[in-house]
C-alpha cells in the first residue's frame, strides 16, 4: 500500500482509527483493573499467607513446589478462574512475587506470553486487561457481564489480524460502538472517570474525519497502532516456538492453542509491504522485517516438527492409555492409604473406639435402620416454642415453596414444591456426577425445615432419594478439625447403635459416596473455625472429600459459601403461598385447643393482606403472628416489620410469665419489670457476643457467670440444655430460631446507645460491606429500634458506600439491606441520612416480600429525598396476580423526578389496564420491559391508552406475548408525540391486520431507531410499503423461516 492508497484508502483509515480506540479503551481499564489486581491479591494473601515467598520453582520449566501450590490450587478453582483450566497463564508470572506485586497474580489470567516487563496495565495491551476481567471471577464486581468484554475482545483479534489493515464503514461503526457501549456501561464503568474519559475520546474519533500524516498527533497515532500490532504479532511467534520445543505437544493442540502461522504471516506481509513503500514509516521498517524473518523460520521449524509429532504420537497411542490407568490407579491406592491411616490414629488418639474394633464386614442395613430410627425419633414433631409445650407441628403438614433460580450462572427459572422437582431437573442437565444444590433464604423462610422434611420423607421410603443414604447435618453443631465421619457419628446416628463406629462410618463413605446424600443445614450458622482451610465442611464443599455425592446445603444469602462450592443448582426458599397460610393458622389453633380463633385470624390477615402479607409469607414469622393473636384476639394493627414483630412477642411473652409468676403484668414494653429488664439486656449481651463469633448458642462453659438464668428460662425466650453432641458435649443456652439470637442483641445495642452513651462501632465493628451483609438481620434490629443507635447504623451506609470500589452487585446489596433498615426503623426523618446511597436504586424483588414492602414505604416518602433519582426494577411474583396487584399500589402520588427503568418478570395476561394508574403517576418511565408476560389483545389495547402519557418512554419490549396475536394497536391521542427510540415485538403472533395498525401510527414515533418485528406471521408484500413510512430508520430484511426487521 502506497503513500497515496494510504491516504486515500477509508478501510484503512477506519482499521487505523478502531487501533487507536482499542489503546484508548486499554487507557479506560487501567485504573478498574489496577484496583481489582489489589483487592484480589489480599483477598489471596488473607486466606493463604506469605509462604509463597520462598517459592523456587519456574513455571516455564512446568515446575511447581510446595510453596506456591495453596495459591496456585486456589487460582485454579472456581472461586477465581472461570475459564479452562489448561489455559491458565502460570509461565506468564513469578509465583515467588505474588503476595508482594498484585499484577503478577493479575496475569495468570492473561493470554500467554506476557513478559517481566508487563508490571501493571500501563504496561499491558488491550487484551491482558480484557482476559484478566472476563476470566477472573473477582473481577465481576466491576464488570457484572463479561459479553461486553467478550465482544471487545473479537474486536482486538479482528483489527490485529486483518489481512489488509481495512475495515468497511459498517463493520468500523459497530467495532467503534462495542468499545463505547462497554466503557459506558450503567451498571458497572459509567462511575468510572478513566472509562468515561476514554469513551468520549472514542466517540470524537468515530465521529472526526482522519487524515493519514496531516500533522504529529495523527502520525504518531499511527505509529502506536502499528507498533502494538508487531508487539501483538511477537508475542505470539514467541508462544509458536515455545509450543514447537516442548515435543510433548501434540500438534492439533499447538495448531489450535494459538494463531496459526498462516494468518499471521499474511498480517505481517502486509504490514511489511506498507512500510516498505511509505517513507514516513520507516521508523518501525526493521521491526517489520524481523517479524517477517521470525515467521518463516518459525514456519520452517513447524514443517519439521510436524512428522516428529506424528511419530511420537503413535507410540503414544499404543502405550499411554495402559500407563495413564497404572498411574492413577497407583495414586488412588495411596491416597485411600493415608487416609485410613490418618484417620485410625485419630481414632485412637481420642480413645472412641477399642483397638482393632474395625470390621469392614459389618452389616450395612444397621447403618441404614440407624439412621432411620434416629430421623423417627427426632424430626416427626417440631416444638419450635420453648414456652408453649403444647404447641406442636407435625413435620408432615408444612408446607414450603421452592423457586429454581438458576443453574450453573444461567437464568432460567422454575417453581418446584419439593426438591424431588430439582432431582428431575439434574437428570435432563447433564450435569457429571457430583451435583450441588444451594438451597438460600431469608430468616425463617423455612430452610431447616425443608432438609428435616426430606430426611423424614426418606426414613419413610419417600420420594426420589429412597435408594440413597441421606445424612443430615446441623452445622451449627459442627466444631473445627472434626472429620466427616466423626460428625455423621456425632448427629446422624442414634445412640443406641452401638454396632456403628466412625471407622465403619468412614469405610463406608469410601465405599459408596455415589450412593450418599449429605443435607448440611445453615452455612451461615457455621462457626468461623469450622470454615478455615483444611477443615472438613469446606473441603467437602469443594470436593475433595467424596466427589461422588451429593451435598444440599442451605443457607441465608451473603454468606460466602460460593467460595468454596461450586453451585450447580441454586434454590430460593421462599416460604408460605396464601393457600399454605389459610392452611397454617387451623394447624396451630387445633395445636392450642382454641380452634376458633382460626377463622377469625385468617379473615382478619385477609383484610390487612397488603399491609402483613409481606411479613406472614415467612413461615416463623406467620407462626409469632398466631402467637400473639392467641393471646389478644383483637388486634387492629398487626406489626409489619421483624423489630416490630419480636417486640409485641417479647411484651406477650412477659405478659404470661408475670401472670404465671405473680408479678405486675406490663402494658408495653416500657413498663417491663426490672429484673426481668435487667436479665434481658445481659442476655442480649451474650447474643451479641455470641453473634459476633458465629456462634447461634451461648456456651456456658465459656461465658462468664450470667447469675440466675431462672428468670430467663421462665421466660422461654431461651432454653437451657446439654448438647447432644457426644463428640463435644457441653452446657449451652439456645434461641427457639436465630432471629430471636439477633433481636435480642440489637436490642442490647440499641439500648446501650441510646441510654448509656455507648460506642456503636465498639459494640458492633463492622467495617466491611462482607461483615455487614453477614449480620444484615442484627443490623435491622437496630435500626428497628430506633433513636440515635438507628442514626449511627445509617452513617454506617455513607462510610461503607465511601470505602466502596465499583462494584455493582455489592451496591446493589448495601442499597438493599438499606431500604430494609429504613423501612424496620419506620421513620422518615432518617431518609436524608442515606439519600446519596439511594438516589440511583437498581433492586430486584420478588413480591410478596419484605423488600418490596421496604420500595414502597421509600417511594411513599419520597419527598424527603433529592430530585434526580432512578429506579432500575425489576419485579417477580410468588404466584399469578402477586406482581401487578403490587405494582398498582407501588406509587400512589406523581413521583415526576424518577426516571424509572421497569422489567416485569411476572404474568399479566389481560390485566394490564390494572398498571395504568401505577404508570401515570410516573411519567418520565424510560424503560417498560414486559417480555414473555402472557399480554393479550386486551392488554395490547392498553398499551395503546397508556403510551401517549409516558412521553419520556424511551424503550418498550412486549416480545414472546404469543397471545396477542394479530390485532390492531391504537394510540388513544392523535395528537401525542413520543420519544420511543426501540419497540421489541418479535415472536408474538402478529400479522398483516397489526402491521396496517402500526402504519398508522408510526407519525407517532418519530424517534424510532430500532424496530424488532421478526418471527411473526407478516408476509413479505405487506413489508414492502412499511419501509418508507419509518420515520428515522432504514429497512433490511433478514429472512428466514419468519422475518426480522433490522434498523438502525
Amino acid at each position: 500500500m502506497s503513500w497515496t492508497d494510504r491516504y486515500n484508502n477509508q478501510g484503512y483509515k477506519n482499521w487505523l482509527r478502531v487501533g487507536i480506540a482499542l489503546l484508548k479503551t486499554r487507557d479506560g481499564l487501567v485504573d478498574v483493573t489496577s484496583q481489582a489486581a489489589k483487592e484480589l491479591q489480599a483477598e489471596l494473601k488473607t486466606k493463604l499467607g506469605d509462604s509463597v515467598n520462598n517459592c523456587t520453582c519456574n513455571p516455564k520449566k512446568g515446575k511447581q513446589c510446595k510453596d506456591c501450590e495453596p495459591w496456585r490450587q486456589e487460582l485454579a478453582s472456581p472461586n477465581y478462574y472461570t475459564g479452562n483450566a489448561s489455559k491458565i497463564g502460570w509461565t506468564n508470572c513469578a509465583p515467588s512475587k505474588w503476595s508482594k506485586e498484585p499484577w503478577e497474580v493479575a496475569k495468570v489470567f492473561m493470554p500467554g506470553g506476557q513478559t517481566a516487563d508487563n508490571t501493571g496495565p500501563e504496561k499491558s495491551d488491550p487484551t491482558a486487561l480484557l482476559n484478566f476481567l472476563v476470566f477472573c471471577k473477582y473481577c465481576t464486581k466491576y464488570v457484572s457481564k463479561v459479553e461486553p468484554l467478550k465482544k471487545v475482545i473479537e474486536v482486538r483479534n479482528k483489527a490485529m489480524h486483518s489481512k489488509d489493515l481495512t475495515f468497511d464503514d459498517h463493520t468500523f461503526n459497530n467495532y467503534m460502538d462495542n468499545m463505547v457501549r462497554l466503557l459506558r456501561n450503567p451498571l458497572t464503568l459509567a462511575a468510572n472517570p478513566a472509562a468515561q474519559k476514554a469513551a468520549d475520546e472514542i466517540s470524537k474519533i468515530k465521529k472526526e474525519e482522519f487524515h493519514i500524516g496531516a500533522n504529529k498527533t495523527c502520525m504518531d497515532a499511527e505509529i502506536r497502532v502499528l507498533t502494538d500490532v508487531m508487539d501483538e504479532h511477537t508475542r505470539l511467534l514467541k508462544l509458536h516456538k515455545e509450543e514447537l520445543e516442548n515435543h510433548g505437544t501434540r500438534l492439533d493442540a499447538l495448531e489450535h492453542s494459538i494463531t496459526p502461522v498462516e494468518e499471521i504471516l499474511k498480517t505481517v506481509n502486509t504490514l511489511v509491504d506498507m512500510v516498505n513503500n511509505n517513507p514516513d514509516l520507516q521508523c518501525v521498517k526493521d521491526q517489520a522485517k524481523e517479524l517477517s524473518t521470525t515467521v518463516q523460520q518459525i514456519q520452517d521449524k513447524l514443517n519439521k516438527v510436524e512428522g516428529r509429532v506424528s511419530q511420537l504420537e503413535e507410540r503414544v497411542a499404543e502405550h499411554g492409555e495402559q500407563i495413564e490407568v497404572n498411574t492413577q490407579l497407583h495414586e488412588e491406592i495411596s491416597e485411600v492409604k493415608e487416609k485410613i491411616s490418618d484417620v485410625t490414629q485419630k481414632l485412637h488418639q481420642l480413645d472412641l473406639v477399642p483397638s482393632g474394633s474395625f470390621s469392614p464386614g459389618e452389616d450395612v442395613q444397621a447403618f441404614t435402620s440407624a439412621l432411620v430410627v434416629n430421623y423417627s425419633n427426632t424430626l416427626t414433631s417440631l416444638k419450635p416454642l420453648p414456652w408453649n409445650d403444647r404447641f406442636c407441628l407435625d413435620l408432615d403438614k408444612i408446607f414450603t415453596r421452592l423457586v429454581l433460580v438458576g443453574h450453573q450462572g444461567h437464568g432460567d427459572r422454575r417453581d418446584f414444591k419439593s426438591l424431588d422437582d430439582v432431582f428431575d431437573h439434574q437428570s435432563t442437565s447433564g450435569l457429571p456426577r457430583r451435583f450441588n444444590v444451594l438451597a438460600v433464604g431469608y430468616a425463617g423462610s423455612g430452610k431447616s425445615t425443608l432438609l428435616s422434611k426430606t430426611a423424614l420423607d426418606w426414613s419413610n421410603k419417600k420420594g426420589k432419594l429412597a435408594d440413597k443414604i441421606v445424612l443430615l447435618i446441623r452445622l451449627r453443631e459442627v466444631q473445627p478439625d472434626e472429620s466427616i465421619a466423626e460428625i455423621v457419628w456425632d448427629q446422624c446416628v442414634t445412640k443406641s447403635a452401638k454396632e456403628i463406629s466412625i471407622p465403619y462410618i468412614t469405610t463406608y463413605l469410601q465405599d459408596n459416596e455415589s450412593n450418599v446424600v449429605f443435607l448440611l443445614d445453615g452455612y451461615d450458622e457455621l462457626v468461623p473455625d469450622a470454615k478455615g482451610p483444611k477443615q472438613a465442611v469446606p473441603e467437602l464443599l469443594a470436593k475433595k472429600w467424596y466427589p461422588g455425592c451429593t451435598v444440599i446445603v442451605t443457607s441465608r444469602p451473603s454468606s460466602g459459601i460460593e467460595r468454596y462450592m461450586a453451585v450447580d443448582c441454586q434454590v430460593s426458599v421462599m416460604g408460605f403461598l396464601s393457600a399454605h397460610i389459610d392452611e397454617y393458622v387451623p394447624l396451630y389453633f387445633q395445636s392450642v385447643e382454641k380452634p376458633d380463633l382460626a377463622v377469625s385470624l385468617v379473615k382478619a390477615l385477609d383484610t390487612k393482606a397488603n399491609i402483613v402479607r409481606s411479613l406472614i409469607q415467612t413461615p416463623m414469622f406467620l407462626m409469632l403472628i398466631c402467637v400473639l393473636w392467641e393471646d389478644n384476639p383483637t388486634i387492629i394493627n398487626f406489626p409489619v416489620t421483624m423489630s416490630g414483630l419480636y417486640r409485641e412477642l417479647l411484651t406477650c411473652v412477659i405478659k404470661k410469665c408475670c401472670v404465671r409468676e405473680g408479678l405486675l403484668v406490663p402494658n408495653d414494653e416500657n413498663e417491663i419489670p426490672s429484673a426481668v429488664s435487667t436479665a434481658l439486656l445481659h442476655l442480649g449481651k451474650l447474643a451479641l457476643e455470641s453473634l459476633l463469633r458465629g456462634e447461634s448458642l451461648v456456651d456456658l462453659a465459656n461465658t462468664p457467670a450470667i447469675g440466675d438464668t431462672d428468670i430467663l428460662l421462665k421466660l422461654g425466650i431461651v432454653s437451657k440444655e446439654v448438647s447432644a453432641s457426644r463428640l463435644h458435649p457441653r452446657e449451652q443456652l439456645n434461641f427457639p430460631h436465630k432471629t430471636m439470637q439477633e433481636f435480642l442483641a440489637g436490642r442490647y445495642v440499641a439500648d446501650t446507645v441510646n441510654t448509656s452513651s455507648g460506642d456503636l462501632h465498639e459494640l458492633v465493628p463492622l467495617d466491611t460491606q462482607d461483615a455487614f451483609q453477614q449480620q444484615s438481620n442484627l443490623v435491622q434490629f437496630i435500626c428497628g429500634c430506633g433513636g440515635k443507635a438507628t442514626k449511627e447504623m445509617l452513617s454506617k451506609f455513607n462510610k461503607l458506600l465511601e470505602a466502596m470500589s465499583e462494584n455493582n452487585d455489592k451496591n446493589k446489596s448495601l442499597q438493599d439491606l438499606c431500604l430494609l433498615s429504613l423501612y424496620e426503623g419506620k421513620d422518615p426523618s432518617h431518609f436524608p441520612i442515606v439519600s446519596t446511597l439511594l438516589s440511583s436504586l437498581d433492586l430486584t424483588i420478588n413480591v410478596p416480600s419484605k423488600q418490596g414492602a421496604a420500595l414502597k414505604y421509600y417511594l411513599q416518602h419520597a419527598p424527603t429525598v433529592p430530585e434526580g433519582r432512578s429506579l432500575i426494577l425489576t419485579v417477580g411474583e410468588a404466584s399469578k396476580g402477586d406482581g401487578v396487584e403490587y405494582l398498582s399500589g407501588l406509587v400512589e402520588k406523581i413521583q415526576s423526578d424518577l426516571q424509572l427503568y421497569l422489567t416485569v418478570n411476572c404474568y399479566i395476561g389481560n390485566i394490564l389496564g390494572k398498571l395504568n394508574p401505577f404508570l401515570r403517576n410516573v411519567p418520565t418511565v424510560q424503560s417498560l420491559n414486559l417480555r414473555r408476560t402472557g399480554l393479550t389483545p386486551e392488554s395490547l389495547q392498553a398499551v395503546g391508552e397508556i403510551l401517549p402519557k409516558l412521553a419520556m418512554l424511551k424503550e418498550l419490549d412486549l416480545s414472546n406475548n404469543k397471545d396477542i396475536r394479530d390485532n390492531e394497536i391504537r394510540l388513544q391521542s392523535e395528537e401525542s408525540k413520543l420519544c420511543l427510540t426501540d419497540l421489541n415485538l418479535s415472536s408474538s403472533r402478529l400479522g398483516d391486520l397489526f402491521l396496517k395498525s402500526l402504519m398508522a401510527v408510526l407519525h407517532q414515533l418519530r424517534c424510532l431507531v430500532n424496530l424488532d418485528l421478526s418471527h411473526n406471521r407478516i408476509g413479505k408484500r405487506r413489508l414492502e410499503p412499511f419501509a418508507p413510512l419509518l420515520p428515522s430508520s432504514s429497512l433490511l430484511p433478514v429472512w428466514r423461516c419468519s422475518f426480522s426487521l433490522i434498523t438502525k
